[in-house]
């Protein structure tokens, strides 16, 4: 599934993108700029703003929208997995830009991570679009744990 968040959905974009779910932020977008991005890209739109959700694209079903009920993220889970049948698509994307990860060893990202990071992960992720690598650290583990809680195995 390809999703949009609005900006009042923010931390659930990084749980979808997690997922491995094709997840686009941007807050800087009106409500009509948003509308026209969904559309556009076959997205569906994710919102806890209840006039974004009655607009015209939307009732017509030009946009399918989902209004997000809970402020809080793990609840936010629980609502997309009964809602639209929301489960791990795959390889989790970068959390920062969406882009798609590629998988590295640990010799090959030596150079560019801590010494005892280097030593003590046995697997890396690089965004090729933000130039980031990534390892299973503790906000990892957390976010992860949240996961679970939610029902994602």
């Amino acid at each position: 599934m390809k999703f949009l968040a609005d900006r009042t959905v923010g931390r659930l974009a990084r749980y979808l993108r997690m997922l491995g779910h094709d997840t686009a932020w941007d807050a800087r977008f009106d409500a009509q700029g948003l509308l026209s991005r969904a559309a556009a890209e076959g997205r569906t739109l994710l919102t806890r703003d209840t006039l974004l959700v009655q607009r015209r694209a939307v009732r017509r079903g030009v946009v399918q929208a989902v209004l997000v009920r809970d402020d809080q993220v793990v609840d936010q889970l629980k609502q997309l997995r009964g809602e639209l049948g929301l489960h791990r698509e795959g390889p989790s994307r970068c959390l920062v830009c969406n882009a798609s990860l590629q998988e590295l060893s640990p010799a090959a990202v030596k150079d560019r991570v801590p010494p005892y990071v280097a030593a003590t992960q046995a697997s890396f992720r690089y965004c090729p679009v933000c130039d980031r690598i990534t390892w299973a650290a503790t906000h990892w583990e957390d976010m992860e744990r949240r996961l679970r809680e939610a029902g994602f195995a």
